[in-house]
């Protein structure tokens, strides 16, 4: 069976080919999921900004590390922060910057991670 245009016909051979073999429709499964989180990934229209501030009574207020388009990763957060100040950040603290940050213990500098949307 032939269509009149190459997109029909070529979702028709993809149908095929599927509705043939049950492997072939776990990938084509996979792969429209993965599709689909690509476009949710475009359409949002977040960044997220990453900041330290100082145990100094907050005098000086919040100190700009680095912008991401995208939600980081705990190595986009330990790089970040190593190219701000040489620090070497451990899994840890990078997965507590990541969801949101702040104070742990009793360290003197707390980083923040804080998402904006724009419409």
């Amino acid at each position: 069976m032939k269509s009149d245009t190459p997109k029909t016909d070529a979702m028709l051979e993809l149908f095929r080919v599927c509705a043939a073999n049950p492997k072939a429709k776990e990938g084509l499964e996979i792969f429209l999921q993965e599709i689909a989180a690509l476009k949710q990934q475009l359409s949002d229209r977040s960044s997220y900004i990453l900041t330290r501030e100082h145990n100094d009574y907050d005098q000086y207020g919040k100190y700009f590390v680095a912008r991401f388009d995208r939600l980081p990763s705990i190595i986009d957060i330990q790089n970040a922060i190593a190219r701000d100040d040489c620090s070497i950040v451990d899994d840890e603290l990078a997965a507590h910057i990541l969801t949101g940050g702040g104070r742990r213990k009793d360290e003197n500098v707390w980083w923040y991670l804080t998402k904006y949307t724009t419409e």
